[in-house]
């Protein structure tokens, strides 16, 4: 069990009626099931961090000497080298900006940080270019600014990225040794007064916030149309929008032209035109900072949301700030093409320890209205309250948990849970926590993240690049927290979480396995430092949460430190990536049967499901089969007889038939399991059943006649009398067939069959004889039965054959009666009786 214990900040000031709405609250707890609880029970570990050894970094102006001077630094030994201006790589992370000592309406200066997670298996040169702020020039040459070891994280502060003053915009990328994009995720941290060197925080600070780096699906889009959902100049609060150029064009000349609308919250958006339009020309590199409290005809008071065009790729962040409290928030821009219309918040709050959220929705939809529900739901998965708010084209709105109708959100008790936001048409949307009121030393805490329209699902992975843990004892320093919510409201879903130091290496409570968990529809956990006592005191890294299905899970992230003297807390959205902390790989399987017994001719499926290290049915795994003794014996480990791959529920059938009895011993093999297994197929005779056949004709003269049987389920027969081969009187024929299966259908041919009359009438004064062929002779008068008569089965067509003729004398005489049939297998089996009918005739 884990307690938020009072630690997640947030509290969201607005003004309604012109009073200030505040509620207290209490302590709530998320709970999840036993696997996560017993994973987190493990005995305590002592790790010490060694920083130097995971990850280094040299600021450019010593680089450079460095490669001057022909020297080579033993960790980036292979590895080091500069991009070429044009070499875009197809992932990254862009800040829009990172200060370098920057007063913000009178707080700071203002000192930026920005950490990088190595999300590959390998080592990666990490490259950056840093744009100049005053928009006079492009990005220099990329250049090696850390070494970062497999699942390392480094944190690289403005100085030593060589950010110029105030600040600038900064695309940080990968290269693996083969000179691949590597999967990278990022964040900032930004403080003042004093700079850090390491993304943490202390009593020298007094206000902190940050951002998590866009991603490059989020820059390089098809519009190049971001939204801030919420910028404000109300209450004291004044927002400086950030608009960096990311474009790919080198040459620092040309320009491309940025324009801002802002759309003002409740008024008619899009019907009742825009608050204002702004625009300016930025080069590639170059930030464009766009004070709202200083823009024309935006007067104080004002709260909306801000749609940001161009022609270039580019990113956007709303630093809205509040001197009086010395408190900021960051809000990072969202492309509208990607908006959806139904979005997640992991974490809301209603009187929390004092805390409490803001939701500012903006409907991205240019011509329609948009209905939009926020169904406010439990940490086990249930709503708890409904809201809801019809907002006009282009339009926004916000709301506050204390200002609303109670909505049943904890009453006095105080809520956190989540909220599912679903509109009628695309939406974007901002969550504010604030702890800005209260009896509590800890108050004045700010911090925003956006909602999540894409969650990681089966195959996917959340990466946080910064976490820490402050002081248990004490409940101060840098401390993560880290709200989880099943995004699905019909499945569960499983994860599993690795933590990592900044060397790259796995820490107690998973250094040795992942913390795995199941959440059900929905349901909500809240994963605090804190409250894991094998973590060390003081640790700093990075997660990765890999997703196994079937459900969707996101993720927040609120890192605080209540020794600052302000505002210290910042959160961050946990970035998507199609790469998990910990590869997925076969750890075991079962074969089902493992005996099984089957007819001949019965096919028989043998089911091989494969499981990875979490537990997990594993897909896309490589199985072998092959028989090691049998009828069916074959192939072996090097050369199988199948093979297959499992499908997404880690499943893969194996399909065999026998066509003779005896016993299979196969073997399975899974690649990346040490230890096959093996089982027996046993293949049997079944009940067999008998199938019998008839056919009459006449037969007169010397020329051979052609009759046709018609076999159920199978071929017509033809059938050919071969001409009389003499004596005299007429002749009739009766041909038999049987045909000897099993339930299966199988068509045995190696056994003989027994043919007899079933005291049928065999009459009439002429005699009957067993022929095969058919010859001449007498069989002797008035018999009433025929002897039994033994054929073997045919190995060609599987049929046992046999003719009976009845034969006349010269005298032409009246021919007729009644011959009942039947077949015989292994003096058990009996047909059933087939009859042929002789009509009367006269020679």
């Amino acid at each position: 069990m884990f307690d938020l214990a009072g630690r997640y900040p947030l509290e969201y000031e607005r003004r309604k009626g012109g009073a200030r709405i505040v509620e207290n609250g209490s302590r709530i707890r998320a709970e999840i099931g036993a696997r996560l609880s017993q994973a987190c029970s493990l005995n305590h570990v002592h790790v010490f961090i060694i920083p130097s050894e995971g990850s280094s970094f040299v600021n450019k102006r010593s680089l450079r000497i460095i490669l001057a001077m022909g020297l080579i630094l033993s960790a980036f030994a292979g590895m080091m080298g500069t991009a070429s201006a044009d070499q875009e790589p197809s992932d990254g992370i862009f800040f829009p900006w990172i200060p370098n000592g920057e007063m913000l309406d009178g707080t700071g200066p203002w000192h930026g940080t920005v950490t990088i997670q190595n999300l590959e298996s390998a080592a990666i040169n990490l490259y950056a270019y840093v744009g100049d702020g005053s928009s006079t020039n492009a990005y220099a040459d990329p250049e090696v600014v850390a070494n970062v070891q497999a699942h390392a994280s480094v944190t690289l502060t403005a100085a030593s990225l060589d950010i110029p003053s105030p600040g600038a915009s900064v695309h940080v990328f990968g290269l693996t040794p083969v000179g691949n994009a590597a999967l990278i995720a990022g964040s900032s941290k930004n403080v003042s007064p004093v700079p850090s060197s390491n993304a943490k925080t202390s009593s020298a600070h007094i206000v902190v916030d940050g951002y998590t780096g866009m991603t490059d699906d989020q820059v390089n889009t098809n519009d190049f149309h971001q939204i801030l959902p919420i910028v404000q100049t109300n209450n004291g609060w004044n927002t400086k929008i950030r608009i960096a150029n990311f474009g790919v064009e080198a040459n620092p000349n040309p320009s491309s032209s940025f324009t801002v609308t802002l759309y003002e919250a409740g008024g008619q958006g899009a019907a009742g035109g825009s608050s204002g339009e702004f625009s300016q020309l930025l080069r590639r590199g170059g930030v464009w900072t766009l004070d709202i409290g200083s823009a024309p005809g935006i007067p104080e008071g004002w709260v909306g949301s801000a749609y940001i065009t161009s022609n270039q790729p580019f990113g956007a962040i709303a630093e809205r700030v509040k001197p009086s409290t010395d408190m900021l928030i960051t809000n990072v821009s969202r492309p509208v093409e990607q908006a959806t219309s139904q979005q997640f918040a992991p974490l809301i709050f209603k009187s929390y320890n004092f805390w409490n959220t803001g939701i500012s929705i903006a409907n991205t939809d240019p011509n329609n209205s948009n209905t939009v529900t926020i169904n406010y739901i439990t940490s086990g998965g249930s709503v708890i309250g409904v809201d809801q708010l019809t907002i006009p084209a282009r339009g926004m709105e916000f709301v506050y948990t204390p200002g609303n109708q109670d909505l049943n959100l904890g009453g006095v008790q105080g809520f956190v849970g989540a909220a599912v936001l679903t509109g009628t048409t695309t939406l974007h949307a901002a969550v504010d926590e604030v702890k800005y009121f209260g009896n509590l030393p800890d108050v004045g805490h700010a911090m925003s993240y956006v909602t999540q329209p894409d969650p990681a699902v089966e195959g996917e992975a959340l990466a946080l690049p910064l976490v820490q843990k402050g002081n248990p004892n004490t409940g101060l320093g840098d401390t993560s927290g880290v709200q989880l919510f099943n995004t699905s409201a019909g499945q569960q879903v499983n994860f599993h979480v690795t933590f990592y130091d900044s060397t790259g290496n796995t820490v107690a409570p998973t250094l040795n396995t992942p913390l795995s968990g199941q959440l059900s529809p929905h349901a909500g956990f809240t994963l605090y430092t804190h409250n894991l006592t094998e973590m060390p005191a003081g640790f700093q890294g990075s997660l990765v949460i890999d997703v196994t299905g079937p459900g969707g899970l996101a993720a927040v992230s609120n890192n605080v430190n209540y020794d600052v003297g302000g505002d210290g807390s910042v959160a961050y959205n946990l970035i998507r990536t199609t790469t998990g902390g910990v590869p997925r790989t076969a750890v075991s399987f079962t074969i089902d049967p493992e005996e099984a017994t089957n007819s001949l001719g019965e096919d028989h499926d043998l089911t091989v499901t494969v499981f990875d290290q979490f537990g997990d049915e594993l897909p896309d795994a490589n199985v072998s089969f092959w028989v090691n003794n049998g009828p069916n014996q074959g192939g072996d480990s090097d050369n199988p007889l199948f093979t297959g791959t499992t499908d997404g529920d880690g499943e893969t059938v194996f399909t065999w038939g026998s066509t003779e009895t005896g016993t299979d011993e196969f073997e399975v093999e899974v690649e990346g399991v040490a230890e096959t297994q093996t089982g027996t197929k046993e293949w049997v005779e079944g009940d067999l059943e008998i199938e019998l056949l008839l056919a009459e004709w006449d037969q007169n003269g010397d020329n051979g006649q052609v009759a046709t049987l018609l076999v159920n389920g199978g071929p017509d027969l033809t059938i050919f009398t071969p001409p009389n081969p003499g004596g005299a009187g007429p002749e009739r024929y009766v041909r038999t067939y049987a045909r000897v299966t099993n339930e299966a259908g199988f068509v045995f041919t190696d056994k003989t069959v027994v043919f007899d009359t079933d005291g049928g009438d065999v009459n009439v004064g002429e005699g009957w004889c067993p022929s095969v062929p058919a010859t001449p002779g007498d069989c002797g008068f008035n018999q009433g039965t025929i002897n039994p008569h033994t054929v073997a089965v045919d190995p060609v067509d599987g049929l046992a054959k046999a003719v009976y003729r009845r034969r006349g004398d010269d005298n032409p005489v009246s021919i007729y009666g009644v011959v009942n049939m039947r077949a015989t297998i292994q003096g058990t089996t009996i047909s059933d009786t087939k009859s042929v009918q002789w009509l009367r005739e006269n020679g």
